[in-house]
């Protein structure tokens, strides 16, 4: 994947990361925020809503298959525009075919998402189209159709650890919140939300993509949610499952999505009014469209979390978790030692347990999984917690156990989040 990175459109990142990035040197210096939830921002409480309301069918055309074998950083000739003044795009280029056009209302944007006709993906020719757009329409957006990787996997040979990580975050206390009152949204692959360990919990349902793939985001909504055997961080809050990630047959990742799929997913966890949005995924990328879907998600007062990624020690943290003000998250194991292929960086927040953690698996099964998506979830069901306790997120009322060298560093974070 290395290669490809730097392969695939060097030239176009070098111009965005002046413009997209987070500046490390100054979130390094950040200290541990006060994030209060605005009464403006209408938050209401979620009235009880039975497991698994489906509503797929309404939320127009799911992710194209072509990308889904590959590993590649974007989406083989495609390209997004994007207009901030409500305008449709209108094509009349005979290279290009409009695919899909989609008006992202919480956002006040449209997107259409274009098809170069080319037998394979040719950067210079995308490049070259992408210039020819701009020129012709100056006031739209111009970006290539990203692709993002979650940041997880099912462990084969290892043994799961029987929710040790509720001890080590202080969740095994009795008579605790339960999140009552707040709503997570979790973007990620569709889940089973027919499963035994999410039976009575309060879950909506919407896919943008086939639902044939479900083991990352039901891992992730038993640890948010699960009641029974596995003991959810905040079982009464409600569940909005966004399934904007397909998984992919033939590649090592639990699920793939594009910048196109992501952009109708915020859109509609800003719609259902959330919280809370879990993202435990990433791009190698630096990308224009998730850099605003953010900046609006963040202007609302809801929280934003992301796995900084399981690519190893040696690579930076991951785009969202790389954003200024969305929180990333990177995962420990149960004696409090860096999961071995977490990304760092001067952007790590925190460090939660992520290695050898027992959760759900669709078809009623439980399974073991490793990553820095399955932290990220701890991260969010105590962030939760805090929500429906003070209305604020403030970790000086919290206890964080600094790991690692003495303060903030690029492995740990602040450190582990008690609850």
């Amino acid at each position: 994947m290395g290669i490809i990175i730097k392969v695939l459109l060097s030239s176009l990142i070098l111009i965005q990361i002046s413009a997209c990035s987070r500046s490390y040197s100054e979130r390094q210096n950040e200290p541990a925020q006060l994030l209060q939830t605005s009464k403006q921002t209408n938050k209401t409480t979620p009235q009880t809503i039975p497991s698994a309301v489906a509503s797929s069918s309404s939320l127009g055309a799911s992710i194209t298959p072509e990308y889904l074998a590959g590993s590649s950083t974007m989406v083989a000739n495609q390209i997004l525009v994007i207009s901030s003044k409500g305008q449709s795009f209108k094509n009349s280029d005979k290279q290009l075919k409009v695919k899909e056009q989609v008006s992202l209302n919480q956002l006040s944007i449209k997107m259409a998402l274009l098809t170069l006709k080319h037998d394979k993906l040719d950067k210079n020719a995308i490049k070259k189209k992408m210039a020819e757009l701009k020129k012709k329409n100056p006031s739209l957006h111009i970006q290539p159709n990203y692709t993002y990787y979650l940041n997880g996997k099912e462990n084969t040979n290892r043994r799961a650890i029987p929710q040790y990580a509720l001890k080590m975050t202080g969740l095994n206390k009795k008579n605790r919140s339960t999140g009552k009152g707040i709503k997570i949204a979790l973007i990620d692959t569709p889940i089973d939300a027919k499963h035994p360990a999410l039976k009575g919990a309060s879950i909506k349902t919407y896919n943008y993509v086939e639902t044939k793939g479900m083991k990352h985001g039901t891992a992730i909504a038993g640890i948010l949610v699960g009641r029974g055997r596995i003991k959810g961080v905040a079982p009464d809050a409600q569940l909005i499952s966004i399934g904007a990630f397909n998984e992919p047959q033939n590649s090592k990742s639990l699920g793939l999505s594009t910048s196109f799929v992501l952009g109708k997913a915020f859109n509609k966890a800003l719609e259902e009014n959330v919280n809370i949005i879990n993202l435990s995924f990433g791009s190698t990328e630096v990308d224009p469209l998730m850099q605003r879907l953010a900046a609006e998600t963040l202007a609302r007062h809801t929280v934003l979390l992301a796995s900084v990624g399981n690519d190893n020690h040696q690579t930076s943290v991951r785009y969202p978790a790389s954003i200024k003000g969305v929180y990333a998250i990177t995962a420990i194991d149960a004696k409090s030692k860096i999961y071995k292929r977490a990304n760092t960086g001067s952007p790590v927040d925190y460090a939660l347990p992520g290695v050898g953690i027992l959760t759900t698996k669709p078809g009623g099964k439980y399974t073991s999984v490793t990553g820095t998506s399955f932290a990220t979830a701890y991260a969010s069901g105590i962030f939760a917690l805090q929500l429906a306790e003070r209305n604020t997120i403030n970790f000086l009322h919290t206890s964080v156990i600094d790991l690692g060298k003495k303060g903030k560093d690029n492995f740990f974070g602040r450190g582990l989040i008690r609850y």
